[in-house]
């Protein structure tokens, strides 16, 4: 077995020997063959990177929109475990991720089939994703039907509010009252001067 080795790596020394003899070479890989298979790797690189980019982001989009649900979900917890309601309008920040605004209205409305009223509460949270694009998750629960007695309650509030409004010269909205041309009165009036 020895002696057939030692024969093998002398035959292969002497064809080296011989090759080398003859100028020629053992035969490798040319500039363009190196350049293809650098450009297929490199191909085969950036779509492995753009597609993780991409997981990425949506492992983050969902993060998000889990986080901003779960705000959500607590102001709603929060609305419905109350011993009793008032109609208000609560607005902030997440303290985990600044880029979560939430928004709780508790309000009433006209229920659509029937003549009755309803308290409602609407808790929602709104965020920005990773293709720039708001997103908003809003969660809507009716809390009760309103007495008469309360239907007329709030319509005098209402009422109230609306004559404090007027008398500052503001709408239902909080803005100035617009005349017929469409701009404020006092915009109008400093236009006149001119």
């Amino acid at each position: 077995m020895l002696k057939y080795w030692s024969h093998s790596i002398k035959k292969m020394y002497c064809s080296e020997d011989n090759m080398s003899a003859q100028g020629k070479r053992p035969r490798g890989f040319s500039l363009l063959e190196v350049v293809v298979a650098l450009g297929v790797l490199a191909t085969i690189c950036s779509a492995v990177l753009v597609v993780m980019n991409r997981c990425i982001a949506a492992t983050i989009d969902s993060r998000t929109k889990m986080e901003a649900f779960k705000i959500v979900r607590e102001n709603m917890e929060k609305v419905l475990g109350a011993d009793f309601v008032t109609l208000t309008a609560e607005m902030g920040v997440s303290q985990t991720n600044p880029d979560i605004e939430w928004q709780t209205v508790v309000e009433t409305f006209n229920e659509p089939v029937g003549a009755g009223m309803w308290l409602q509460a609407v808790c929602s949270a709104t965020y920005t994703d990773s293709a720039a694009q708001k997103q908003t998750i809003e969660l809507v629960h009716w809390l009760t039907d309103l007495s008469r007695r309360d239907q007329q309650l709030m319509q005098k509030q209402r009422e109230r509010e609306l004559e404090y409004l007027e008398q500052f010269g503001l709408d239902e909205f909080g803005l100035e009252k617009t005349t017929e041309s469409g701009l404020p009165d006092t915009f109008q009036a400093e236009s006149l001067r001119l």
